[in-house]
């Protein structure tokens, strides 16, 4: 069975409503970041393009692997935060 963590980062727990970011500057840098993918895809052979996107493909899979760490670890943290407390006494 997956540890809850991940399934709540995973939005598996139907408890997280899926959002869009909405940060201007992240935005503006998917735009470039499409538009740099564009132009590369352009110069490249039907080859080249497939290899391109399965590159793309694994570095996303990449990142959510490492995101769903960061946001177990910052959970625990936070666990941690609350013990420390309750140890304390309020």
């Amino acid at each position: 069975m997956e540890k809850i963590l991940r399934q709540l980062y995973n939005n598996e727990l139907q408890i997280l409503e899926p959002s869009y970011p909405t940060d201007p500057v992240y935005l503006e840098l998917r735009n470039q970041l499409d538009e740099k993918n564009n132009l590369l895809a352009g110069t490249l052979n039907a080859k080249g393009r497939k290899l391109l996107q399965e590159m793309i493909d694994l570095r996303v899979q990449m990142d959510g692997s490492l995101d769903a760490d960061k946001f177990s670890d910052g959970f625990k943290l936070g666990a941690r935060i609350m013990l420390e407390i309750l140890e304390d006494g309020l």
